[in-house]
């Protein structure tokens, strides 16, 4: 999604990136990409829908970072300075998830076995989607002063935690190419905030 973000971000709204910018973006993708990759047997023909379907996903989020920055830019805050900053991200990333559960609620309720299997999980999915409303604020609000690449790659400081917590956490192999490529994402995201 960073790369798509390189020609998306510039085109819709309109967002100068810097030549270090998008040496950054590169850096952290290409970590990103290290990170992943692990070689097997399989070949491209049995990986070619879930490649297919990655990159999709990569494209709708590069679009959706950029139509939630057109959005916290458009929007009047409510109050001065920070606080009201907080505030529109705020009201910004629980509209978009009220309007997300509304298009899934029709799916949810035709099923009667997700409905029933929600209700079990109902402790969980509170949490979630506290979480989810965190995240969206705190990246509402970050996209207000930052363009969409900057933000996305910042964000990708979640994946060091990943690789850290993998290794403690589950035993994970391979720990020296996944810290390798760790440390790529983060000379990307130093880049980034020095920006």
């Amino acid at each position: 999604s960073p790369l798509f973000l390189l020609i998306l971000s510039p085109w819709l709204t309109d967002d100068k990136l810097s030549w270090p910018a998008i040496g950054a973006t590169l850096l952290v993708v290409g970590g990103s990409l290290l990170l992943v990759y692990h070689p097997t047997g399989r070949g491209w023909h049995e990986q070619r829908k879930g490649i297919v379907l990655a990159t999709l996903a990569a494209v709708f989020f590069a679009l959706n970072s950029c139509y939630d920055r057109l959005a916290v830019l458009e929007g009047k805050p409510t109050g001065g300075g920070f606080a009201g900053n907080l505030h529109t991200a705020a009201m910004a990333g629980f509209a978009m998830t009220l309007v997300s559960a509304t298009f899934l609620a029709p799916l949810v309720i035709w099923r009667l076995q997700s409905l029933r299997a929600m209700r079990a999980q109902q402790n969980g999915l509170w949490v979630r989607g506290l979480l989810e409303v965190a995240f969206m604020t705190s990246k509402l609000t970050a996209l207000q002063f930052l363009p969409a690449p900057y933000v996305v790659n910042i964000q990708r400081l979640a994946l060091l935690l990943s690789i850290i917590g993998g290794r403690v956490f589950f035993k994970e192999e391979d720990f020296g190419r996944r810290l390798g490529a760790g440390a790529l994402i983060l000379i990307g995201v130093v880049v980034t905030a020095w920006l």
